[in-house]
């Protein structure tokens, strides 16, 4: 008759649109002919692991879904009870988008008992409209409310991801290529972070659909289709960002290469002009006997006039060869 520690909240819906906050003993003497209960449990606190464990009356598979600590997207039935496991992007302030934070929701259309970890801003929207009395007025619909917001939320996420690229498409030869670099190189490791995720999360959604379950009925499994419709989106706006992104990773060690290419042409072009130099000087500075203009006075600057002559000469041959 305790309240566990780790209760999030205890909501009765009262069929309207809004919702009122439960003691434990109203929820401990809550019945099936009431209207919806929501039981919202942070998974990590022992005393919430507890009462799911002995005290919830949930099976098994339903009680190691809501408190595994990995899980990735997922639908699970039992009958006329559904296990959802899904997962939203990570808005929280100074933490990472790919970071995904995992819902998981069990229900039976009479009753919701939803965990988490760590908070997820879809799960305030949905609070916020209950409080408005504009809220889901059913199990069922407070189940498609919260996945539409989880799926609606990705959408400003999937717009960051294409605007950072057109500004990285745009910096690409106005800015070093290191900076270029390490900016693609995060935008490609989140956009493969939230897909890693996203792709099961369209299966769990489809899966959701054809679930055979009494308490959804057509107009329910129509909302559903809409919101993964959305998902696919998403994914395809994502698997567009990765295949652009790779582009512009190629064009980037294009310009690279292309530049290290030119460099070491110069370089080559130069060592051509001044080998056939240093071969001449080399052998005029042989000291042995009978090197012509050892006594003359102007030898020397005949040697520059050679030396500054046959470097016009070899540049002009390598212009003339359009060489550079």
């Amino acid at each position: 008759m305790q309240e566990p520690k780790g209760l999030i909240h205890a909501l009765l819906l009262n069929g309207k649109g809004g919702a009122s906050k439960l003691s434990w003993l109203d929820v401990c003497s809550w019945e099936a002919n009431q209207e919806c209960l929501w039981l919202h449990f942070d998974y990590k606190e022992p005393e919430s692991r507890q009462w799911i464990q002995k005290h919830s009356g949930l099976d098994d598979v339903a009680v190691d879904g809501l408190l595994c600590d990995e899980s990735r997207p997922n639908v699970f039935r039992s009958g006329d009870n559904l296990l959802v496991v899904l997962r939203g992007v990570n808005l929280n302030p100074g933490s990472n988008p790919e970071d995904m934070v995992s819902l998981r929701v069990w229900t039976d259309g009479k009753r919701l008992v939803s965990t988490r970890m760590r908070t997820l801003l879809s799960t305030g929207d949905l609070l916020a409209s209950l409080d408005d009395n504009s809220g889901p007025k059913t199990a069922v619909l407070i189940l498609i409310e919260w996945i539409d917001r989880i799926v609606r939320r990705m959408s400003d996420t999937v717009d960051n991801f294409e605007d950072e690229l057109l500004e990285i498409e745009g910096q690409l030869f106005a800015t070093e290529p290191r900076d270029v670099r390490n900016l693609l190189l995060q935008l490609r490791r989140q956009s493969i972070g939230i897909r890693r995720y996203l792709a099961p999360q369209r299966e769990a959604l489809n899966r959701l659909i054809g679930e055979p379950l009494s308490w959804l009925d057509e107009l329910n499994r129509l909302q559903l289709r809409g919101i993964a419709d959305r998902q696919i989106r998403h994914i395809e706006d994502i698997d567009e960002v990765r295949e652009r992104a790779a582009i512009v990773q190629e064009e980037l060690s294009n310009s690279i290469s292309e530049q290290m290419n030119r460099k070491a042409y110069v370089l080559t072009i130069v060592a051509a002009i001044f080998l056939p130099l240093g071969l001449f000087t080399g052998l005029m500075g042989i000291n042995v006997g009978g090197m012509p203009g050892v006594e003359s006075a102007v030898a020397f600057w005949v040697v520059v006039a050679m030396c500054v002559g046959l470097t016009g000469l070899l540049a002009g041959l390598f212009y003339w060869k359009k060489w550079f």
